[in-house]
């Protein structure tokens, strides 16, 4: 009902010239929309627009981390692994550094090889290798004295014996009870097949026991890297100074 020219009667509920029995739900809702509907509608498109912009970029986005699917042989060069015990207890002869026969294999193996005692290396890289070594107590013939006991990992060439780098521990032998050494030496070789890993002793007795076993002894070897970058040797360096 509208009422054109005319005045509403008092109390009358109007919207604009219409009265409000006239007046329908969508005209309520455009009213109260008023202009922001608009606004409203224009956030919306752009929201839309960035969404359809970043969709079109994954779109065209490929992860390259997918190449590396299913290619476990990219590891197969850089990983290498062996660890040996002593197989028995053994009297070393005193006086030089002996070769300790490292000969029994504890757990599994990969990229080396066991040779000459010890551990040969098959791929060239950076390797790290460890040795636990353990002396028996001092017998009663040396008294109440101690003495040197000198264990090494030397790495030598395969073919001619030759060292190409070592690492020293030196420790004592004592009557008061068992001496154990654990140490280790992180090296670089240039070279595949080349390079074999053993552990040497010495002492100055005429002869002395080293013990053998999976708890008293070990010589192991693990590759960090196929690189050889930085392969230093320097045995020998000058004094610094003092240090305050």
């Amino acid at each position: 009902m509208t009422m054109p020219g005319q005045n509403a009667p008092d109390g009358a509920w109007t919207l604009g010239s219409r009265y409000g029995q006239g007046i329908t739900e969508a005209d309520v809702r455009k009213l109260l929309r008023g202009n922001v509907l608009g606004g409203y509608q224009d956030a919306q498109t752009g929201i839309k627009q960035v969404n359809d912009g970043i969709t079109n970029r994954l779109n065209d986005f490929r992860d390259s981390q997918l190449d590396f699917n299913n290619r476990l042989d990219l590891l197969e060069g850089v990983s290498g692994y062996c660890s040996l015990f002593l197989s028995a207890n053994w009297q070393l002869a005193g006086g030089a550094y002996r070769r300790l026969p490292f000969d029994s294999q504890l757990g599994p193996r990969k990229g080396t090889e066991l040779a000459q005692n010890g551990i040969r290396l098959l791929s060239k890289g950076l390797w790290r290798a460890d040795a636990h070594l353990t002396w028996r107590p001092a017998p009663s013939g040396w008294g109440q004295s101690n003495t040197a006991g000198q264990t090494k990992i030397v790495v030598l060439y395969a073919d001619s014996g030759a060292v190409y780098t070592e690492k020293e521990f030196d420790g004592v032998i004592t009557p008061y009870g068992p001496e154990t050494c654990a140490f280790s030496h992180t090296f670089v070789i240039p070279e595949d097949q080349k390079f074999v890993v053993q552990c040497h002793a010495a002492h100055p007795k005429d002869w002395h026991w080293i013990d053998g076993g999976t708890v008293k002894s070990a010589l192991s070897v693990n590759k960090w890297d196929s690189r050889t970058d930085n392969n230093v040797q320097a045995p020998t360096v000058p004094d610094g100074g003092v240090l305050s």
